[in-house]
Order: structure tokens, then C-alpha cells, then sequence
């Protein structure tokens, strides 16, 4: 297969449709991840000019996958990793899998997410509702599609997204404990920008690396006033002393 080829297969395999490229793209969050697979698409001679209206092209012109093969019932993430060497033809070790999907988005220079052993573990037991799960399962589909072109057609990131359960109900939690973040200044002004970057950090790092419990309206980042932010966890069902567990 083409170097060109297996390109264009990794991003028909993370973005199936055009408006699964047209949504990624209109989240801001995501403006760098799309700088480089624009990038990429240009590296490799999927599109002339580096510019996201000739990927959006790219997409609209290639064959829509959304109509794909729907995955048994039976399978979820975690029965698909379990076989991964029947279903996928993946004889690799989950460590070994993240080294290979990991050495594929470093060498290509794309920025989607590390895929960690830890991650896909959780992954089998959680559903899909952070972006950064997401994405993460964008960088497996994506290096499924560079590797594994023949598997990713009919295993890309939408048939992939619809082996997750369901997100749980909210538990009604009726314990917990507040975080507060306030800035304060020697002079300076603490303007919406200041403000908006410590929300989206805040929230970045508990979407990547604290969301073992269900939110509802616990684990949101918000505003007391304009220079205070504030979030509450909840109490898990194990723990003891509320501020010693965070």
C-alpha cells in the first residue's frame, strides 16, 4: 500500500464522514489537533493546498462510511480488545499496541492523544463521555486505518463509538467536597482571557485524568465571581476523610 494511500485510510478511519471532520473542527478545544492533521493530509499529497476547507474536500469527495457494518451486540470495547488477534488480526499486547499507535502519531507528527495501557483499560469499563476518551479512541482508529486498512473499514471510529455503554444515571451524591481557585494580582488585570484559561485547564485535566465518577452537576468547573473559580466531587462510596481523598 501507498504512503499516500495508508494516509488517506488513517483519516477516513478517525473521521468516517464529513461531518464527523466538520464537527471535530468547530470545537476550538481541538483547533491544534486539526492544524496537524492538515498538516499530514498535505505531507502525504491527500490535499494541494494546507488549508481545513481542502481536508473538509477531501472528506465530502471519499465514500461515506457511516453506513458501515454495525457491530453485534454481543461486542462491546472491552470483548473487542479481548480478541483483538480474531476481530482485528492485532497479535500485539495492549502495551505493545499503545508503543506502536503512540510511535505512529509521534513519527507523523499528529496530535492526537497518547493511547496508554491504563486508558484502554478504562475504556473497557467506561463509556464514551469525555472528548478526551473520545480522541483517544480517534488515535486507535487512526493508526487502525494507517496499519490495518482492510480492519479499519469496517471497524473506524463510528462503528468503534457504538461498542461503549450507555452513560450511567447521575448517582444522587449528597456528600462531597469543594476546590476553589482564586487569582489574584500585584497590579496587573485579571481579565476574561486569564479566567477562561484557568476554567479550560481545570477542565482539561479532570476530563484526562479524574473522571472515574459520575458527574452530573458534580466535577463542573464554575464561576463564583470574576476572579474565583470553584468545583465540587463527590464523596465515593470507599472513602473515609473527604479532604484527604482529593
Amino acid at each position: 500500500m501507498k504512503q499516500n494511500e495508508k494516509a488517506a485510510s488513517a483519516l477516513l478511519s478517525a473521521f468516517p464522514t464529513v461531518e464527523s471532520f466538520t464537527a471535530f473542527y468547530q470545537n476550538n478545544d481541538n483547533a491544534q489537533i486539526c492544524e496537524s492533521l492538515i498538516a499530514f493530509a498535505a505531507r502525504n499529497g491527500i490535499i494541494e493546498s494546507a488549508d481545513p476547507e481542502s481536508l473538509e474536500s477531501f472528506f465530502r469527495n471519499r465514500r461515506d462510511r457511516a453506513a458501515g457494518p454495525v457491530p453485534p451486540k454481543s461486542v462491546d470495547f472491552e470483548e473487542l480488545l479481548n480478541k483483538k488477534g480474531e476481530i482485528l488480526k492485532l497479535n500485539l499486547s495492549l502495551r505493545a499496541l499503545c508503543a506502536r499507535i503512540n510511535s505512529l502519531l509521534a513519527a507523523q507528527q499528529v496530535l492526537l492523544p497518547p493511547v496508554t495501557n491504563s486508558m484502554l483499560i478504562r475504556l473497557k469499563k467506561e463509556p464514551l463521555d469525555t472528548r478526551y476518551k473520545q480522541n483517544v479512541l480517534r488515535s486507535f482508529a487512526f493508526w487502525l486505518g494507517y496499519e490495518r486498512s482492510e480492519v479499519s473499514s469496517r471497524w473506524h471510529f463510528d462503528v468503534l463509538s457504538k461498542l461503549f455503554r450507555e452513560g450511567r444515571q447521575t448517582q444522587n451524591y449528597k456528600e462531597g467536597v469543594r476546590i476553589g481557585f482564586a487569582l489574584s494580582s500585584r497590579g496587573d488585570v485579571i481579565d476574561h482571557e486569564i479566567i477562561g484559561w484557568l476554567k479550560k485547564t481545570v477542565k482539561a485535566y479532570i476530563e484526562q485524568s479524574i473522571s472515574q465518577f459520575l458527574y452530573g452537576r458534580w466535577g463542573r468547573v464554575r464561576l463564583h465571581d470574576i476572579t474565583t473559580l470553584y468545583i465540587d466531587f463527590p464523596k465515593e462510596e470507599e472513602a473515609g476523610h473527604l479532604v484527604a481523598d482529593r
